[in-house]
């Protein structure tokens, strides 16, 4: 008996000696943490070049009398793979680049369209890439290009600045947070649509009009990442969506488009909306509008012929009514939450048309056929694009207007 106890002994403090560390672990002294990482097609063919933003420990020195406070590099290599590109840009830096800090991932539009199929696998197996970092498309201008013209106004640090822009989204729905994981979740999904977020420079002319088509109840012109109205601060903005077909971008949406999608999707938190005022055309009514449930979706098939009817439920706040209309009160009331309801219908169904022309479904109604098989083998086997290309849509729209501010009755009431 003691020999056995004494065996133990030896073998338990024997193996503290084989804990005393671990072998992969990285000093913070010599390693460079990546907080951004751009993808752009080659010059030569097969070739991509990848761009690295790379955090600086501290702030840099004044240079030439001026203050210019640099918190972050970019170093530029192309390669094959990422692997390699990787090994090439630690050839050259006295610390050793890591993924596992990395916010976004910027895939330019040229690339994006040819397929990142090859692309996102590699990533997907890589222990450093995180699943919540964010997919982002530049949207006309390479990825290279946005990331060294990004200079952030209010944020120090890029991570900080891609954190802060991807939350942004839920003040206004003009776009939505994609990761890694759910970008890669989609690429594989039978009947799912990849998105990503649409980001460029300002490069909008004075006089240039809006993109789309506009309703005559709308007030703003539809924009895209880079066609926006802004002057002044950091030329870099996110507005809009890219829309993948399997692995390859076949298009855009617009900061509206984007918004109906949100609707659609459920994750619409809020935001303001603006329209013509229904009584006084050349005036406007200023709303805040949010989700009242998530939509209610229902699909049905009849003689091979999808039927796909949504039911949208939405209050609004009334924020200004420069027109003097009494929309608060009675008639008036019920023509406002009639003529909201209309727009958003129209809206709704202008952005489901333009992604059956792609086969694309964003909102991802295929998820509502597995009802209709036994199986998930033979779901997998469903060849939803053509289908949805073909699929006719009834969508009600329901509007309230909850409140209405801080005042009961506009001042000025037109008869």
């Amino acid at each position: 008996m003691s020999f056995r106890l004494v065996a133990w002994y030896l073998l338990i403090v024997g193996s503290l000696f084989f804990a005393t560390g671990c072998s992969g672990a990285q000093e913070t002294d010599s390693t460079a943490y990546v907080l951004a990482l751009g993808i752009d097609k080659g010059e030569q063919d097969g070739m991509i070049k990848y761009t690295c933003q790379v955090a600086l420990p501290k702030p840099s020195t004044k240079e030439g009398g001026e203050e210019e406070s640099k918190t972050q590099v970019s170093v530029t290599a192309t390669a094959r793979s990422l692997a390699e590109a990787r090994n090439l840009i630690n050839s050259s830096m006295s610390r050793t680049l890591t993924f596992s800090h990395m916010k976004a991932l910027i895939i330019g539009e040229d690339l994006a369209k040819e397929g990142v199929n090859d692309i996102f696998a590699p990533l997907m197996r890589f222990r450093d890439m995180r699943g919540s970092i964010y997919i982002l498309v530049a949207n006309g201008v390479s990825a290279a290009d946005f990331m060294d013209k990004n200079k952030p106004k209010l944020e120090s640090f890029m991570s900080r600045y891609y954190e802060s822009m991807m939350f942004s989204s839920n003040e206004s729905g003009y776009y939505f947070r994609t990761t890694l994981q759910d970008f890669y979740k989609e690429l594989k999904n039978v009947g799912d649509c990849p998105l990503a977020t649409l980001v460029s420079l300002n490069g909008k002319k004075k006089g240039e009009d809006g993109e789309g088509s506009m309703f005559p109840s709308e007030v703003s012109p539809e924009y895209t990442a880079g066609n926006s109205p802004l002057e002044k601060g950091n030329p870099a903005e996110a507005m809009g969506l890219a829309v993948f077909s399997g692995d390859k971008m076949v298009g855009t949406l617009t900061n509206e488009e984007a918004r109906m999608l949100n609707i659609l999707r459920g994750t619409f938190k809020h935001g303001f909306y603006v329209i013509t005022d229904p009584l006084v055309p050349e005036k406007f009514v200023n709303l805040t509008m949010r989700l009242n449930g998530k939509p209610h979706i229902k699909i049905e098939q009849m003689d091979g012929q999808i039927h796909i009817k949504v039911e949208v439920n939405v209050e609004t706040e009334i924020t200004a009514i420069p027109s003097g209309t009494n929309y608060e009160q009675g008639e008036y009331n019920q023509l406002l939450e009639n003529h909201i309801s209309q727009l958003l219908q129209a809206q709704i169904l202008k952005m489901l048309h333009k992604t059956q022309e792609w086969g694309c479904d964003a909102v991802g109604f295929g998820v509502h056929m597995r009802p209709f098989f036994a199986t998930h083998q033979e779901f997998m086997q469903l060849d939803w694009p053509p289908m949805y290309r073909q699929a006719e849509f009834d969508i009600s729209v329901n509007t309230i207007v909850r409140r209405t501010g801080l005042m009961q009755q506009t001042v000025g009431k037109i008869e």
